[in-house]
C-alpha cells in the first residue's frame, strides 16, 4: 500500500509519500508552515518515502503566494488551493495583490499552475478579499472558499466560483456583516471567516467565523454558521454561537475548519473555553463538547 498526502508551506507546494512498512511522521501546523526544508528532512530520510516539490510559488504580483489553505482535487486530478497575495488583481493592496485561487493542472511529472480567480477585481473589492482556508468542490466543478476580507461591508465573503469557458466566473454567496451589526459593532452573524467551508450532501454550506457572543474579545467569541441554497441565493443562518455557557465552558474562538461525519455531524474545535481554558472539540448535533485539547493559545 502506499500513502500519499499534500502539504502546503508558505513557499511551496509539496507531495509525500511512503509505502510499505515506512512510518511518515506528522508535523504540527507550525512546524510545517515555517518552510519546505524543514519539513522534508526527516521525512526524505525514511525508507522508502519519497517527497516530490509540486509548485514553487513566487512573490510578484502577477502570480499567487503565501498559500494559507491545504489544496482540494477535482474529478481530473487538478489542485486548488487559496493565497493570500498575489493573483494581479488591480484591487486595493498594493503591490501585493489581493489573493487568489490557484489551479495546479498536472502535465506529465509535474504541474502547470494558472490562476482560476484574482480577488478584488471589482470596485471596493465587493468579489472579496484575502480567500483563506479550506475549499470545497462539488459534483458539477464549482469552487467554495471564504475571504477575511472585501464584500460589502468589508468583513468577508463566501464566494463560488464556477467554470464558464476556459475559468471561472465569480459569484458573492454571502456577505459577512452587511446587515447584523449590534452596537457594540461585533457581527452577530459572523465576520472574517478565514477557515474556508465544507459542504454537505444537499448542497449547504458550513464554517466558522469570528463575531456572536460579545464576551470575548473585540472580534466575539466566534460561531458556526450555515448557508442554506434557496433558488439561486443563499441564506444565512448562525447555527451556533460560542461562549453561550457561563465561563465560556463550551467554547470560544473557533479558528479551524470543520469536518463533515458520514452521518452529517459537524466537528471543529476551539483555540479557548472549556473547563480547563484551552479550547475544545465539539460536535453540531448535540451542540456539545465531545473532547477537550489542552494547549496555549494562539
Amino acid at each position: 500500500k502506499t500513502l500519499a498526502f499534500f502539504v502546503v508551506t508558505i513557499g511551496a507546494l509539496v507531495l509525500f509519500s511512503g509505502c510499505g512498512g515506512s512510518q511518515v511522521p506528522v508535523l504540527a501546523p507550525s512546524a510545517v508552515s515555517q518552510a519546505s526544508a524543514l519539513a522534508v528532512r526527516p521525512l526524505i530520510s525514511k525508507k522508502n518515502s519519497q517527497f516530490q516539490d509540486l509548485y514553487d510559488f513566487c512573490g510578484k504580483l502577477s502570480c499567487p503566494n503565501q498559500p494559507n489553505g491545504s489544496v482540494v482535487f477535482d474529478a481530473t486530478g487538478a489542485l486548488y488551493g487559496p493565497t493570500l497575495w498575489g493573483g494581479g488583481g488591480p484591487g486595493s493592496c498594493g503591490t501585493f495583490g489581493c489573493g487568489a485561487v490557484y489551479k495546479l493542472t498536472p502535465s506529465g511529472s509535474s504541474y502547470v499552475e494558472s490562476v482560476a480567480y484574482a480577488f478584488c477585481e471589482k470596485t471596493d473589492c465587493s468579489d472579496g478579499s484575502k480567500p483563506s482556508g479550506t475549499l470545497a468542490i462539488d459534483a458539477r466543478g464549482s469552487i467554495y472558499g471564504t475571504t477575511i476580507s472585501g464584500g460589502k461591508a468589508s468583513q468577508g465573503t463566501v464566494f463560488e466560483l464556477t467554470p464558464f469557458g476556459s475559468g471561472y466566473k465569480e459569484r458573492v454567496l454571502y456577505n459577512f456583516c452587511s446587515t447584523s451589526v449590534r452596537a457594540d459593532q461585533i457581527c452577530a452573524g459572523g465576520e472574517a471567516p478565514a477557515t474556508g467551508v465544507v459542504l454537505d450532501k444537499h448542497g449547504a454550506l458550513y464554517g466558522t467565523a469570528s463575531g456572536g457572543s460579545s464576551d470575548c474579545q473585540y472580534s466575539g467569541c466566534g460561531l458556526v454558521f450555515k448557508l442554506t441554497p434557496s433558488g439561486k441565493k443563499y441564506a444565512e443562518s448562525v447555527i451556533y454561537t460560542f461562549c453561550k455557557a457561563t465561563g465560556c465552558l463550551d467554547g470560544a474562538d473557533p479558528r479551524a475548519g470543520l469536518t463533515i461525519g458520514k452521518s452529517g455531524v459537524l466537528y471543529g474545535t476551539t483555540v479557548s473555553g472549556g473547563e480547563k481554558g484551552q479550547g475544545t472539540a465539539f460536535s453540531r448535533s448535540e451542540e456539545r463538547r465531545v473532547g477537550k485539547e489542552c494547549r496555549s493559545r494562539w
